[in-house]
């Protein structure tokens, strides 16, 4: 469960997001309290600020914190590379649009998948994109990076993990196999512009997605309808064939990949 709550004053909002995952007689119970922080003044250079918890099962006291941002940003990094190793056609050349952290957990899970060789990091503010290239070099040797403040015309994919609200990317002016869109998570963000909405089938994280972003405005429009939606269980249950035709990922974050996440890093100190 997601339930977003506006904060004009501020121009971002808060959400609470709640999971119980049963396994067999053990249940797992997580809640993540986080902010979109648009204002930036007390904490710089972090979007997404809050906390996740997990809940003891018998006594139901908070047993273990978790930052949220860090977990938000390392599960949909990890969204974004289950989506490329789903629907990617052995790409080469991937760019991460958007420099902040969600941009870095993208930039090194995608370079972990077979046949990435390059990977292009863009940027509004060329100074936030020279940083992560520079912090990436150390830890991507095998792959080769560039920086630039515009999205570049040829790559396989692009992947956007932007804060904003407007649309940066049609499918005419965009060459790309795949585009994965991560930024546009809240009532009123955009990352897409319209015409992506007429794409046959569109992959989502979850069919929550509906409710958020680029896929509310289209449903609001009537362009989308709910079934042209598969989430990533579908992907994993029945992926599709690899073929030559444009693709959509969208992931706008889930309960029940927070309460995943947390599985993992629980059984992975």
């Amino acid at each position: 469960n997601k339930t977003i709550y506006p904060n004009q004053p501020s121009g971002g909002d808060f959400r609470v997001m709640t999971c119980i995952l049963s396994e067999g007689s053990h249940r797992r119970q997580t809640v993540k309290l986080v902010g979109t922080n648009r204002a930036q003044r007390l904490i710089p250079g972090q979007i997404t600020v809050g906390k996740a918890f997990l809940i003891d099962q018998q006594e139901n006291h908070i047993s273990h914190i978790f930052d949220g941002c860090l977990l938000s940003s390392a599960r949909t990094g990890a969204c974004a590379a289950l989506a490329v190793s789903f629907l990617g056609q052995q790409p080469s050349h991937v760019q991460v649009v958007g420099a902040g952290k969600v941009g870095f957990y993208c930039a090194v899970y995608l370079s972990t998948l077979p046949g990435v060789e390059k990977m292009t990091i863009v940027d509004r503010q060329s100074d936030r994109a020279r940083a992560l290239h520079a912090h990436l070099e150390s830890r991507l040797s095998h792959i080769r990076l560039a920086h630039t403040e515009r999205i570049v015309g040829a790559s396989d994919v692009v992947v956007l993990a932007t804060d904003s609200y407007q649309p940066l990317l049609g499918r005419q002016n965009n060459p790309a196999q795949l585009v994965i869109s991560l930024g546009a998570d809240t009532l009123d963000q955009a990352e897409l512009e319209d015409d992506w909405a007429a794409l046959p089938v569109i992959h989502t994280d979850s069919r929550d997605s509906l409710n958020y972003g680029d896929l509310a405005r289209w449903h609001r429009q009537g362009a989308l309808r709910p079934e042209q939606l598969a989430d990533l269980l579908d992907l994993v249950r029945d992926p599709p064939p690899k073929t030559g035709e444009q693709r959509l990922f969208v992931s706008t974050g889930t309960a029940l990949f927070d309460n995943l996440t947390i599985g993992y890093l629980l059984r992975n100190p």
